[in-house]
């Protein structure tokens, strides 16, 4: 009776697998568009004046387009992407790199800032990776492996510092090895991103989409600090080093677009 049993849901089964994959795996590529957020679960930032020169957030919104999946057969494929990245503090940083260094030098000196901020709050992410494809009736789970990279762009800052109560003035700035070298954009930040993607196919060629992905990265960015003496002209070095890796998460929500 127990085999019996087995052999009708075993033959259901398969029924059932019959009726609802018919109509699957038939798309050879599919464009997508998400928005959503990133939140860190271990953070990039280390509470320094440098902090605020680099166009980065850990708490930032992205908007994904293009994203492109190519399907060279029924389970498997590639997937491209590009993210635009932003947060609503980067129009702060140059307030708190101010404020950071009057917090600093405040107590023994007239600190005077001064900031170049290139003005740009976006910065991108690519990745590349492979995508495998399980689909049933309207509903799908698209779980991934990317690798990718952020670019960052950084800002320099200085001060001028007049001692209080006496005529020794000096100054700091802080400028990244990639402006010492000429190249602006070489700032980079290495990832790995496992993800999953689900949803809803709502018409034959558009489906409701759900993102979850995990990023484990590591940067290599190193700022500069030059505290200088403008009577002696005695200068002090001092490397800060963001060479680390963090995690973040990111949630995203939106609509594919289906190729059949």
């Amino acid at each position: 009776m127990i085999r019996f049993s087995f052999f009708i849901l075993f033959t259901f089964g398969i029924f059932v697998c019959n009726v609802y994959w018919k109509d699957a795996y038939k798309s050879k590529l599919q464009t997508r568009m998400i928005i959503g957020a990133n939140i860190p679960i271990t953070k990039l930032f280390q509470g320094t004046a440098t902090d605020y020169l680099l166009k980065y957030e850990d708490y930032s919104y992205f908007m994904q387009i293009p994203s492109i999946s190519f399907f060279f057969n029924k389970h498997l494929g590639f997937e491209f992407n590009i993210q635009l990245i932003t947060s609503d503090k980067l129009w702060k940083w140059t307030d708190n790199f101010s404020a950071s260094l009057q917090a600093e030098y405040g107590n023994r000196y007239y600190v005077y800032p001064r900031v170049y901020d290139s003005n740009n709050n976006l910065y991108p992410r690519i990745f590349v990776g492979l995508i495998y494809r399980f689909e049933i009736n309207k509903l799908y789970v698209y779980p991934k492996c990317s690798l990718g990279v952020t670019w960052l762009l950084t800002d320099w800052g200085r001060a001028n510092l007049k001692e209080k109560n006496s005529n020794n003035e000096f100054t700091v700035s802080y400028l990244s090895k990639a402006r010492i070298d000429g190249k602006e954009r070489s700032d980079y930040i290495f990832s790995l991103f496992p993800s999953v993607s689900f949803g809803y196919k709502i018409l034959n060629r558009l489906y409701l989409n759900t993102d979850i992905m995990l990023s484990y990265s590591y940067t290599n960015v190193v700022f500069e600090k030059e505290f200088t003496n403008l009577y002696s002209k005695e200068s002090t070095v001092e490397n800060i080093l963001y060479k680390k890796s963090f995690i973040s998460c990111s949630f995203g929500a939106g609509l594919i677009y289906v190729i059949h």
